[in-house]
């Protein structure tokens, strides 16, 4: 049962504090989707539509020509923000469906897998072997990139997709050795939030509340269906709150006194009390508690000496990250001229310079790697915040050494960094389970074998919750701030109604909702959404093409899979499987 799933942790609910009502309330949500999805893109076929297009990540803000068709866009990697017309709705419904599936893939591999999770094995020759079999195959796949400036979009996306493979490798293999590897690697990871945001936001100047809400939205969508679903906290999943207040921090150092951005001096002293904020706050155990003093110190899923503990722990090994990636960002015009001056020398000169550097580079390396490397984890800890920009700035230089270097990138990382939030997100459901804890099995006694098939299945999954993202924010967040407002006021509205429906259902079922009362709730809000949108559909549809959609069809296709829907539901219950809205 659901009770059984959500409990097989003892610890779980104690520490949770929470109960399964989130769960149901995607369930009802999604299964509602799917219900529309299937009546309006199935039933209707209009010849605009192409039933084979793959929709692909697209960008927001480009409203198609009358004569272009929706599908033909998505086709090409471009959404709109969705209006009242057939094709737009349905790429909606499509990927509101997709994502719904993947929550649902998650939630079975957590709490109803085909077969009992396996424990983790470290093994550090396995580790090597994939790692170097890894890089053989990145090799491979080395492109010219056209773009040969330091620390170029392809070059970032690269090195987050090295750093990400060694990330997921140390938490399925459990391997504690490369521990203090790991904490650079995230390191990497926050020094890029406040380099990359501090430069778009010198450049752009943009601070609009499309901006913010796209940032915001790129950062914490996926989490936050994870959360729902699953019915786990946010600080389980760390990077992402990590993330989210290092581009806070950067947001509101750009946007206070946003005049002083480009001048000399005031913009250095602007990152000096940036950074002296961080080292007050960081620093000092009374201030510290002073200013979190309103987080909870009781027990949690994901932090189990309480949330202050673990908020502190997380942020202070990263806290002069991203100051240290926004002082990198304001000197890179004058690092990037430095380097254009040298590389125009004569080749002797440009070799003594950059080998005097190298050299320089290399011993501090060499110092770093052994006297710090070694220590013990929590030894290394106390001295990694102040020593990560050792082998952080050691990478970049002998990165971007020469013009052929950065001209190249190997594009099986490039294509891994870009969607490595999704990765470090899904490893939890689709590749491990448990939270992380134990390792999804797919093919039993055979643990190789069952992590080639689960690495298919969690990377294939990866990138389609990336491209679910990314066109779910073309299609929600337009360009336009005052309609962006609307669309979020909405999405708001629709989740109220939603969570209310929920509360009732609880309320209903206090031993715990059946899944038959999900399907039946499910079918009654699509029936309502349906009955309400086929007119509105049916005249934009005729207004636009002439032809007249067929309404019967479309009910008649939805009875169909509402049958289906509520046929299903009867099969999960003679399972066991239920979902109980009350704590253990």
């Amino acid at each position: 049962s659901f009770n059984e799933f959500f409990n097989a942790d003892p610890d779980r609910h104690v520490a949770h504090g929470t109960t399964p009502s989130l769960s149901i309330f995607c369930a009802v949500l999604f299964a509602a989707a799917w219900l529309l999805w299937v009546a309006i893109d199935l039933a209707p076929i209009p010849a605009a539509a192409d039933a084979d297009a793959d929709p692909l990540v697209g960008q927001a803000g480009t409203v198609p020509h009358p004569e272009e068709d929706l599908f033909e866009l998505a086709r090409h990697n471009k959404y709109v923000p969705v209006q009242l017309r057939l094709p737009s709705v349905v790429l909606l419904l499509r990927q509101c469906s997709m994502l719904g599936l993947l929550l649902l893939l998650g939630w079975l591999n957590e709490y109803h897998p085909l077969y009992p999770h396996s424990d983790k094995e470290p093994d550090m020759d396995w580790f090597l072997f994939l790692t170097a079999g890894f890089v053989a195959i990145a090799l491979t796949t080395a492109t010219k990139s056209g773009d040969s400036s330091v620390l170029n979009r392809n070059q970032t996306e690269e090195w987050k997709g090295w750093m990400q493979m060694q990330f997921l490798m140390y938490h399925y293999l459990h391997q504690v050795e490369t521990y203090n590897a790991i904490r650079i690697y995230i390191s990497c990871y926050v020094w890029m939030t406040g380099f990359g945001n501090f430069s778009f936001f010198y450049t752009k100047r943009d601070f609009s509340f499309v901006r913010f809400w796209s940032m915001i939205w790129r950062l914490n969508f996926s989490v936050f269906w994870l959360c729902m679903a699953m019915n786990n906290t946010y600080i389980l999943y760390y990077i992402c709150p990590l993330h989210t207040f290092f581009f806070l921090v950067v947001f509101a150092t750009m946007r206070i006194y946003e005049s002083a951005n480009h001048t000399e001096w005031k913009i250095r002293i602007k990152l000096g009390i940036a950074a002296g904020v961080m080292f007050l706050c960081w620093e000092f155990d009374l201030i510290w508690s002073w200013v979190w003093t309103w987080l909870p110190t009781s027990p949690q899923l994901g932090a189990k000496h309480g949330l202050l503990h673990e908020w502190h722990f997380r942020s202070f090994l990263d806290h002069w990250d991203c100051s240290f990636g926004m002082v990198f960002a304001l000197n890179y015009p004058m690092m990037t001229n430095w380097l254009s001056t040298l590389e125009s020398l004569q080749p002797v000169k440009q070799y003594i310079c950059k080998t005097t550097i190298a050299a320089g580079s290399l011993a501090a390396l060499a110092l770093w790697y052994n006297f710090v490397y070694f220590l013990p984890k929590f030894s290394y800890n106390a001295v990694h915040p102040y020593t990560f920009f050792i082998p952080l700035l050691s990478y970049v230089y002998f990165r971007n050494i020469s013009p052929f270097l950065r001209g190249y990138n190997l594009d099986l990382l490039v294509r891994m960094g870009k969607i490595t939030l999704e990765t470090y997100l899904l490893q939890h459901h689709f590749w491990l389970t448990s939270n992380a804890k134990s390792l999804l099995t797919l093919i039993p006694g055979f643990p190789k074998t069952n992590f080639v098939a689960t690495t298919v299945l969690f990377v294939v999954c990866s990138h389609t919750l990336f491209r679910c993202t990314m066109a779910l924010r073309a299609m929600l967040i337009p360009n336009d701030p005052k309609t962006s407002l609307k669309y979020l006021a909405t999405m708001v509205a629709g989740a109220a109604v939603t969570s209310a429906i929920t509360y009732a259902l609880t309320a209903i079922f206090p031993d715990g909702v059946e899944a038959w009362a999900i399907a039946l709730t499910a079918v009654g809000i699509a029936s309502l959404v349906l009955g309400l949108l086929v007119p509105q559909l049916v005249t934009a549809h005729q207004d636009e093409s002439g032809s007249q959609l067929d309404k019967s069809r479309i009910w008649g296709v939805f009875g169909l899979a509402s049958l289906l829907l509520l046929g299903f539901s009867y099969l999960v219950q003679d399972t066991g499987l239920r979902a109980v809205s009350h704590e253990a």
